[in-house]
């Protein structure tokens, strides 16, 4: 696989099973919390095992001490 960047001529060859594509602008922490905290709560509100979870929250570090931190609010509907 070769995926060239959509803001500069840089090229980088990297093996077919190590690529995934992910459905975010860009790759910074905050990003990514968002991006996985969005496909968590989904699956949370979905199942009906956790139906007495009202919030989720995710942290992911950068670098150690660097961390972000995203919260949400499941919103069910009364039983």
């Amino acid at each position: 696989v070769q995926v060239q960047t959509a803001r500069c001529s840089k090229f980088y060859s990297l093996p077919r099973e190590e690529v995934v594509a992910l459905e975010c602008s860009n790759t910074s922490a905050e990003s990514l919390a968002t991006l996985f905290l969005t496909r968590i709560a989904a699956r949370i509100a979905q199942d009906h095992s956790f139906r007495l979870v009202t919030r989720v929250d995710l942290a992911l570090a950068e670098t150690p001490g660097q961390k972000v931190i995203a919260s949400r609010t499941l919103h069910r509907p009364k039983e």
